[in-house]
């Protein structure tokens, strides 16, 4: 019986969807997210180049970038990167089609980045935004929520502007049904 086929039956057992390229490319990512040097995790996952490696492991690049900076010594060029940045991957935030329509929001919550952007609004400091929420937060998700949204405030903004829009279009529905209940 090939690794493979097992791999596969004891995750099916255990009620996970895994496979022999997921265990790869996880066993890469908690080497590196352990601390281990990327060249030996390049080797052991048989890549040529280093943005190849980031790409397949799921961690942030910066520290890959600079180790990439500085391998150039100086010279401005950095040979063998992809034309298409890699995808930045944020700690604590999560898109997932079937939680919000896809909005970003903090991990295993439906609390929306944008509730935390309004909260900020209203001039609450990042300590005060823990509790708020029926499920308490860490000072680390909120970091990472306004993080998220210092780096993609047009796609926020524009959430903010459709919620606006829902909640006044909602009001106005009700209004119009509590107006014909009245009759």
């Amino acid at each position: 019986m090939s690794v493979r086929v097992m791999v596969r039956r004891d995750g099916l057992k255990a009620g996970v969807a895994v496979s022999t390229h997921v265990l790869r490319h996880s066993f890469a990512t908690h080497l590196l997210k352990g601390g281990a040097d990327v060249h030996p995790v390049q080797k052991l996952l048989g890549r040529k180049d280093l943005p190849t490696t980031a790409l397949h492991t799921k961690v942030d690049t910066t520290g890959l970038r600079s180790m990439l900076r500085a391998a150039t010594r100086g010279s401005g060029r950095m040979r063998g990167i992809m034309a298409t940045p890699a995808k930045i991957v944020y700690a604590h935030i999560t898109h997932n089609p079937k939680v919000l329509g896809g909005r970003a929001c903090i991990d295993n919550t439906r609390i929306r980045v944008l509730d935390i952007v309004q909260l900020l609004r209203e001039g609450k400091k990042p300590e005060e935004m823990l509790n708020v929420f029926a499920v308490p937060l860490t000072l680390a998700q909120v970091h990472a929520a306004l993080t998220y949204y210092y780096d993609h405030p047009d796609e926020i903004e524009q959430a903010y502007r459709d919620s606006e829009r829902w909640e006044a279009e909602y009001e106005r529905e009700r209004a119009e049904y509590l107006s014909r209940q009245r009759k």
